[in-house]
């Protein structure tokens, strides 16, 4: 079964169907046929590669699912190594509740007048924002950092669209290809 990626049409769906989704294939044959992970499982491998990972948190999250995420990540040691992002600001009070350690990222798809007062206003270190947005409004990496945020720019899929942001000052950058980000910020560094 083909990875699916209606939002809507996935929550529908049961934690076996999810687990029978192919997620590796569209990336590469070599990939074919992984299954989906469960949080559980994505974050033993992150805590194993002593890896840093975005957890981005979609739909509304309960106080009681984000406690017992935070517990996950808690009882891996991973609190330093995780941010948790999502466009609910309950969702990210829910986390905040349990875990003051755990940074919390707003994402936005456009920047609101005071994107540096919606940030702090709920309780966020930093925000994830489309790159239109973003191209629409560069002096706001600059507000955003004077504030003491982090900007981390989605989804970027190009040395164009790398390049452009690295330009405006961004912190991190979400892309579908990280291995071809990786080679082309070696690129870089080499320079």
């Amino acid at each position: 079964m083909r990875m699916m990626f209606l939002a809507t049409t996935l929550a529908a769906l049961t934690l076996a169907e999810v687990r029978r989704l192919d997620a590796g294939g569209s990336y590469s044959a070599a990939f074919a046929g992984t299954p989906v992970p469960t949080a559980t499982e994505f974050l033993d491998v992150l805590a194993r590669l002593d890896g840093k990972a975005i957890l981005d948190l979609k739909g509304v999250w309960t106080p009681e699912a984000a406690a017992d995420l935070v517990d996950v990540v808690a009882a891996r040691g991973l609190e330093r190594q995780v941010a948790v992002a999502s466009f609910d600001a309950r969702t990210l009070a829910y986390v905040q509740a349990h875990s003051l350690v755990i940074s919390r990222l707003l994402i936005l798809k456009s920047l609101p007048a005071d994107v540096v007062d919606a940030a702090l206003g709920v309780g966020a270190r930093g925000i994830v924002v489309d790159r239109s947005a973003l191209k629409a409004h560069p002096d706001a990496v600059d507000d955003l950092h004077a504030a003491g945020l982090r900007v981390v720019a989605y989804t970027l899929n190009s040395d164009r669209q790398w390049d452009a942001a690295t330009t405006l000052g961004v912190d991190g950058i979400v892309t579908d290809y990280p291995g071809l980000l990786e080679n082309w910020q070696r690129g870089l560094a080499s320079d």
